[in-house]
């Protein structure tokens, strides 16, 4: 689960993907938290906005892909 998490290819178990959520979940609310009460809204918030996308996005085409159907 950890070697390829921002791929796009192979696929995961319903396991992985629950834990994957909660863990984009728990860096996202982090992230916020933090940016927020240091005020750091700017290009460190898009930066980190747009990795947990591509990482939630990765996750689910795999899921996609395990179930059969495809990633787009």
């Amino acid at each position: 689960m950890i070697k390829k998490i921002f791929s796009f290819k192979g696929s995961i178990s319903r396991k992985e993907y629950i834990v994957s959520y909660f863990l984009y979940l728990a860096f996202y609310y982090l992230t916020a938290i933090i940016l927020w009460h240091y005020y750091l809204a700017g290009t460190y918030s898009v930066l980190l906005y747009i990795l947990s996308l591509w990482f939630i996005a990765s996750q689910n085409s795999k899921r996609c892909h395990d179930l059969g159907k495809s990633g787009w």
